[in-house]
């Protein structure tokens, strides 16, 4: 009975927004994914060719950790970073040939065009495939010109972003179509679990709610042998796809690195001193246009459906509420934006209805993607940096500097600094284990101080960098072993609106 009413409702909806029967091809939907992809992340991106270089610390981080992978180093045990060995095995590939960043670029292409798709399949839920499309432009916009994208091309949540979307898919296949999950999708699930748990574990909360409400809505229909068997599925796939992921580290002797840095270290010394409040900011004034899509989608579905919103309400409501307790750094909600589909979905579906000239309607399509796109250039949070050359910024000026002083095969060491690039621009695998300063206090993570403190006192490095503020605070220590050869200086731009002076001292040995 339940599910002929389900019917009924999808039935009336669709008659209510006028949904066509005509399909469009798939390899069509996927093309113009491709193409919007492409199209906005080449502005939106810092890791495009139109820049001369991406100086955010978390795409460099991971370009350093995977230079050394190819110089024989291990990360967690050789060189110590926060993220899962997933990262660390795919920017090894990504440095083993040609440019790291562009291939970085390639990766988010690939990424951001499976997104929208899967969001596209989400979309044609709640309106025409035509107009899926147009809303998949749109999409595209709110994701890469959102203050949660401020990194610029290069967070994990971006590339995680396709499977975030295939779970909301999965998950309105069953509650909305009420198709219960394959056996195949169980087992993929089970992959996908397990990725997520070896990129950033935190990333877990999304599918875990959404399986949580699938739980439970088996119990209820007792059906508990098919329930039973769907888990085992997942489990055999998550176990197969987490032990492999180990092999690297089990030849390397390094399994103990990777659960004490990995897990350990990340749940019980990492400290953030955001609070709730400055979260909720975040959320609804720093990311107030998406977030206002994800909230009036989610207004219109419950006006629509009724008591049967009740899953996405909580799954919404849920996630939403856990971000505001947990969240981090502005790229740690863009999880949020996979919501976005359904508010977009509505708004086109709506605006459709309007009494626009026929010639308008067939050009939607068109005039969408040249006002979107043409948007990218002021909105896009790295585009006031897009016609700099490499002299604008100090690397390249430090790594020439450091080339012609006239050393073999120098070291470089960025005291107390997190990973802006320098490394990767001077060509240098960092040979300290602590090479950048994580986001430990050194209350917490004393251990990795002291290693800073011993670089410097030991003189274990060719050139030091270190930036003016920490050069002010350790000045008598610093001094005591190295001087000041250079200083640069030059403005770093978190987005278009926010940016400060960097200034850094390249520093030599005393003799």
């Amino acid at each position: 009975m339940e599910k002929v009413e389900a019917n009924e409702d999808l039935i009336n909806f669709e008659s209510k927004v006028e949904v066509p029967n005509k399909k469009i091809a798939l390899w069509k939907v996927i093309l113009i994914c491709f193409a919007v992809s492409f199209l906005f992340l080449m502005v939106c991106s810092a890791n495009s060719f139109l820049y001369a270089f991406n100086d955010n610390q978390d795409i460099n981080w991971y370009i350093t950790i995977g230079n050394g992978m190819l110089a024989g180093k291990v990360p967690y045990k050789d060189l110590f970073e926060q993220k899962g060995p997933i990262v660390y095995y795919v920017f090894a590939l990504l440095c083993s040939f040609g440019n790291p960043y562009i291939n970085a670029f390639i990766l988010e292409v690939i990424c951001m065009t499976l997104f929208l798709f899967f969001s596209y399949k989400i979309m044609i839920k709640f309106t025409s495939d035509f107009r899926a499309l147009i809303g998949v432009i749109l999409l595209c916009f709110v994701y890469t010109t959102s203050s949660f994208f401020v990194v610029g091309g290069g967070a994990v949540e971006e590339y995680c972003a396709p499977i975030f979307a295939w779970f909301l898919l999965c998950f309105f296949d069953f509650t909305f179509d009420k198709k219960d999950l394959s056996y195949t999708r169980c087992f993929i699930i089970g992959i996908l679990l397990a990725l997520l748990l070896l990129i950033k574990f935190t990333l877990l909360l999304f599918p875990a709610i959404i399986l949580l409400i699938w739980f439970g809505i088996k119990l209820k229909q007792k059906e508990y042998k098919k329930t039973f068997l769907s888990i085992l599925y997942m489990l055999i796939s998550f176990i197969v796809v987490f032990c492999l992921s180990l092999i690297y580290y089990i030849i390397n002797d390094a399994v103990w690195d990777l659960f004490t840095v990995y897990f350990y270290d990340n749940l019980f010394l990492y400290k953030t001193e955001l609070t709730i409040f400055s979260n909720l900011r975040m959320i609804l004034l720093n990311g107030f246009f998406g977030s206002a899509i994800v909230i009036l989608g989610l207004i219109v579905y419950i006006y629509k459906f009724d008591r049967k919103a009740i899953t996405y309400t909580i799954l919404v409501l849920s996630y939403l509420l856990l971000m505001i307790i947990s969240g981090n750094f502005s790229y740690y909600y863009q999880p949020l934006l996979v919501f976005a589909s359904v508010g977009i979905a509505f708004i086109i579906d709506y605006v459709s209805k309007l009494k626009f000239k026929q010639i308008f309607r067939k050009l939607s399509l068109i005039i969408m993607l040249l006002v979107c796109f043409g948007l990218c250039f002021p909105f896009g949070n790295c585009t006031n940096e897009m016609f700099w050359d490499e002299q604008d910024y100090i690397h390249f000026q430090i790594a020439e500097d450091i080339n012609n002083y006239g050393i073999d095969d120098p070291s470089l060491f960025c005291y107390k600094m997190w990973d802006y690039g320098f490394y990767n621009v001077a060509g240098i695998v960092p040979s300290e284990k602590y090479f950048a300063n994580n986001l430990y206090d050194e209350d917490s993570f004393p251990e990795m101080y002291n290693a800073f403190y011993e670089a410097i006192e030991q003189k274990r490095n060719d050139f030091v960098l270190v930036r003016d503020e920490n050069y002010e605070e350790d000045k008598e220590f610093l001094d005591q072993y190295y001087q000041i050869y250079k200083e640069y200086s030059y403005r770093y731009y978190r987005d278009t609106i926010n940016s400060y002076n960097f200034t850094v001292y390249l520093m030599i040995p005393i003799q």
